[in-house]
Parts: structure tokens; C-alpha cells; sequence
């Protein structure tokens, strides 16, 4: 496997891991699941616009 490959799966699966953990922080905090899981995919998408830019991921390049 190419080790530019597996950074990105890495680095996704971090984020996913954050994501996830982000959510249920935000649910025992009292908020609703759909806002909870809102708000964790919006932080998702944010740090993968900072870390890879506008543009094609690089699994997809």
C-alpha cells in the first residue's frame, strides 16, 4: 500500500474517531442527536478542508 494511502486512511480515521467522540460529548451534554451528529460531521468536513484544501482527497486523485 502507497504511504501517501495510508496517512490519508489514517488521517481519516482519526478524524472519524474524533467525529464520533465529538457527538457523544455533545449528546451527554443534553443536546439532540441530530444536532450532536450535525455539529460532528461540520467539524469532520472543516478539518478536512484545512488539512487537504478544496479540492479531490487524495484516495480519489
Amino acid at each position: 500500500m502507497d504511504v501517501a494511502l495510508r496517512r490519508w486512511l489514517l488521517r481519516e480515521f482519526v478524524l472519524a474517531a474524533l467525529a464520533a467522540l465529538t457527538a457523544v460529548a455533545l449528546i451527554s451534554a443534553g443536546l439532540s442527536q441530530a444536532f450532536a451528529v450535525g455539529a460532528a460531521a461540520g467539524a469532520w468536513l472543516a478539518v478536512s478542508l484545512v488539512l487537504y484544501g478544496p479540492g479531490v482527497p487524495p484516495l480519489l486523485r
